[in-house]
């Protein structure tokens, strides 16, 4: 439970052994044998519940801003944040950003950068402009099991499947059925 809590990013062990509780309780979560084992259904069911959530609560919370850059290009604009954002600390890409490298199946006009820590000056010092409908999301990474990702410049594909349902468009979907087949659908039985 410590391990958890402390991976989910500094919960209380008590806030993980009571979720465990409450999805043994809806039947997402089966014990067998001393372990916690997923219901045939329940990984699904737990997805749906976590994504509901996400969109609802923890996304809103996380969003530092939606800016436009000077570059039009998304390749000139994931350049110019790679050099700058080198030194800034940990941050990785999301949403078609992270897709496009994880799948090679979408990339999209928008480009979504989690940071694990933000300092209030970044969008100045990177001469990022404030737009409500701006291509680029900064976004506040939720904890460290953000960043655990089968590539090094990608959010965990579960962030990067949120992000792309969010987008709300087709082909975003699609993207997000492509990210959850490859990396979310055949995950550990565990839970």
């Amino acid at each position: 439970m410590r391990a958890v809590a402390e991976k989910a990013g500094g919960v209380s062990p008590q806030t993980v052994a009571d979720l465990r509780a409450r999805l043994v309780e809806q039947g997402m979560v089966l014990r067998v044998g001393g372990r916690s084992r997923w219901a045939p259904t329940g990984r699904r069911q737990a997805l749906d519940l976590w994504l509901a959530g996400f969109s609802a609560t923890l996304s809103p919370q996380l969003i530092v801003g939606r800016f436009r850059a000077r570059e039009r290009a998304v390749e000139a604009l994931e350049a110019r944040l790679s050099s700058s954002l080198g030194d800034e600390g940990v941050w990785r890409c999301g949403g078609g950003a992270a897709a496009q490298r994880l799948t090679r199946y979408y990339r999209g006009d928008r480009t979504v950068v989690y940071l694990a820590e933000v300092d209030a000056s970044l969008p100045k010092r990177l001469a990022l402009v404030r737009d409500a409908s701006g291509p680029l999301l900064l976004m506040r990474a939720p904890g460290p099991l953000a960043f655990e990702s089968p590539r090094a410049d990608t959010v965990h594909p579960l962030l990067v499947y949120a992000d792309l349902l969010a987008e709300g468009h087709d082909r975003a979907r699609d993207a997000a059925g492509v990210v959850f087949d490859k990396y979310l659908q055949n995950e550990e039985t565990d839970a």
